[in-house]
């Protein structure tokens, strides 16, 4: 993956990928494409390295497998698990040139070209010269992602093709990209080319474990309670954004609390908070990335914005974190009371 906002990173990504890495699946469509024994194999977008496992096993005997991913976490932890003689793992980042020097009978790309709607066919065409001559090409990837549930209320539906399609606009997320695997092989001038459509999270009945687990978090929300004071620095420090979407609240102690803390801040346009930020002037007011209260497609625009920029918006808190924390310190403020009792006439 590149090193832009990766839709799925979470503290439990790793786990996801393997629970939802079936072998028999990797084995049957890895063998349909021609995969043999002898064969060096190149799994682009690794992540664990359990599917790099699986087409290692199936180049046996005689073959070897590299797996490549920009994420050194979880290329550490297939470095760890799947340290094997025959197995490589490498940190490759997918939208730039394949070093020369790597040479493959089989490429195997898997769910990796939906994250990349604009960059799809060049990637492809990169990856395409590093395969061997009389070497195989293996895309798989979904069509129509995420948009093909029978059952949901009309509202679920509407709310699910707009989140898709604000991912398309905003995220570079490609929910048909599966239709396009056959004229990205024939344009670059593949001859022998084959295509076999299958059904992906074929559910029915009662959930699987790994399942559920797996589609909980595409959409997890967790509901903390009451977070106790001591404990609230903690989800303050190890947040990416802050937003709070309220239409009306008092003061904003919480705005005041992340900008001190250096956490990005989307805040609602029609609450108190535009006014609030007012005194700020120069400190705060173009600090907070507002959003229409009543559009949600708005909200994830900004969202997205937020965590696609959140980096350099951090640095640029940091040069007001100080400031912040003066204009709103319990010094200051009791002194601005004492001001005012002051100056209170009867």
């Amino acid at each position: 993956m590149d090193k832009k906002l990766y839709l799925m990173e979470n503290e439990d990504e790793i786990k996801r990928l393997e629970l939802k890495t079936e072998s028999r699946a990797i084995e049957e469509q890895a063998r349909w494409a021609g995969l043999k024994p002898g064969m060096h194999v190149a799994d682009i977008g690794c992540g664990t390295g359990k599917t790099t496992f699986i087409l290692h096993s199936l180049s046996q005997p005689g073959g070897k497998a590299t797996g490549f991913d920009i994420s050194e976490e979880r290329l550490n932890f297939a470095k760890e698990k799947y340290n094997i003689e025959g197995i490589e793992f490498k940190t490759f980042n997918i939208i730039e040139p394949f070093p020369e020097e790597y040479k493959f009978d089989f490429i195997w790309i898997r769910f990796i070209l939906e994250y990349y709607r604009k960059e799809a066919f060049d990637i492809v065409k990169n990856i395409s010269n590093a395969i061997k001559p009389g070497g195989i090409l293996c895309l798989i990837d979904l069509d129509y992602n995420c948009l093909n549930h029978y059952g949901l209320s009309k509202r679920l539906e509407n709310t699910l093709f707009k989140a898709i399609k604000l991912l398309e606009e905003k995220a570079n997320f490609d929910p048909y990209v599966g239709r396009k695997l056959y004229s990205f092989l024939y344009d670059l001038g593949y001859t022998d080319i084959e295509v076999e459509v299958r059904a992906h999270h074929l559910i029915y009945g009662e959930i699987k474990e790994k399942d559920e687990f797996n589609w909980f978090k595409k959409i997890e929300v967790i509901f903390t309670g009451n977070i106790p004071n001591d404990k609230l620095i903690n989800y303050y420090i190890n947040s990416d954004i802050f937003v709070i979407p309220s239409l009306e609240e008092t003061f904003g102690i919480p705005l005041v609390e992340a900008l001190a803390l250096g956490v990005p801040i989307v805040a609602s346009d029609g609450s108190k908070y535009k006014e609030f930020f007012i005194p700020f002037n120069e400190i705060g007011r173009d600090l907070v990335i507002y959003f229409d209260p009543y559009s949600e497609v708005d909200l994830a625009e900004k969202m997205i914005y937020a965590l696609k920029n959140k980096n350099e918006i951090r640095k640029m808190l940091k040069d007001k974190i100080d400031e912040i924390k003066n204009t709103y310190s319990i010094k200051n403020i009791a002194r601005q009371l004492i001001h005012e009792f002051n100056n209170i006439k009867i």
